[in-house]
C-alpha cells in the first residue's frame, strides 16, 4: 500500500518537472500547452481513469513579466488573488475544458513548482465545477490570495504546499495581504547554493511522506 502512494506522488512531481522539459512522445492521453511562455502538461492514466494537471513554473522572460504583476484582482465571487498569476492562468482554462477525458476522470491530481504551484491553486477553483474528487500538490509556491481564495480551495481539494524555509519565493510577494494555503508543509533548510530547485524539491517531498506514514505506522 505504501509502495502504491510513493510510486502515485512519484508520478505526480514528475509531471511538474515535465511540464517544464514536456515529453516527446504525445497521445491522447498525454496533452502539453504552452501559450505565451505559461505551461501546462495534463497527463490521463486510462487504467484508474485519473488525470494529473501539471503547470509549469518561471522559465521565460514574460513568466517574470506575470511574477511582478503583483496587484490583487478582486473576484466576484469575494476573493483577492495576484492578477498576474489570474490572467496567466485565464489563457489555458479553455483547454480544461476542451480536454474531454478531465471532466470524465473519477480523480484529479494537480501539481506545480513555483509559478506552477501558484497557477495549479487557481486552478483548482475552476476545476471545482466538474465535481470530481481533487487532491493537489505544490511545490515552492509564491503567495497567490487572501484568506477567502485560500479557504475556497482548501474546501475543494485535499491540498499540501511543500516550502523550504530558506527559499525566498515562499515569502513573495511582499504587502498585499496574500496567503499561503493552511496546509503548508516546512520542510526546513536546503543546505545548497539554490534552494529553490524542483528535483531537490522532489526529492525532499517524497522523504518527507516517506518519513510521516512511517511514523504513524
Amino acid at each position: 500500500m505504501i509502495d502504491a502512494k510513493f510510486a502515485k506522488l512519484n508520478a505526480i512531481m514528475q509531471v511538474a518537472i515535465d511540464a517544464h522539459n514536456p515529453p516527446m512522445i504525445k497521445s491522447d492521453y498525454i496533452k502539453y500547452t504552452n501559450i505565451s511562455g505559461i505551461e501546462m502538461l495534463c497527463k490521463h492514466d486510462e487504467y484508474t481513469n485519473t488525470t494529473i494537471i501539471g503547470f509549469g513554473g518561471t522559465d521565460e522572460v514574460q513568466d517574470w513579466y506575470t511574477n511582478l504583476i503583483v496587484h490583487p484582482y478582486e473576484d466576484p465571487l469575494g476573493f483577492s488573488v495576484h492578477t498576474g498569476f489570474y490572467d496567466a492562468f485565464c489563457l489555458l482554462a479553455h483547454k480544461l475544458y476542451q480536454y474531454t477525458f478531465i471532466r470524465k476522470s473519477e480523480r484529479l491530481y494537480v501539481t506545480g513548482f513555483s509559478q506552477g504551484a501558484a497557477l495549479a491553486q487557481v486552478a483548482l477553483l475552476y476545476l471545482s465545477v466538474f465535481d470530481i474528487p481533487t487532491e493537489s500538490y505544490l511545490a515552492a509556491s509564491p503567495l497567490v490570495g487572501d484568506e477567502n481564495f485560500q479557504d475556497k480551495i482548501s474546501y475543494v481539494s485535499k491540498l499540501k504546499s511543500y516550502y523550504f524555509c530558506n527559499d525566498i519565493v515562499h515569502y513573495l510577494p511582499f504587502g498585499f495581504g496574500y496567503q499561503h494555503p493552511e496546509n503548508s508543509i516546512n520542510l526546513g533548510w536546503n543546505f545548497s547554493l539554490n534552494p529553490h530547485d524542483l528535483h531537490k524539491y522532489k526529492k525532499a517531498i517524497i522523504d518527507y511522506e516517506l518519513k510521516l506514514s512511517n511514523s504513524k505506522r
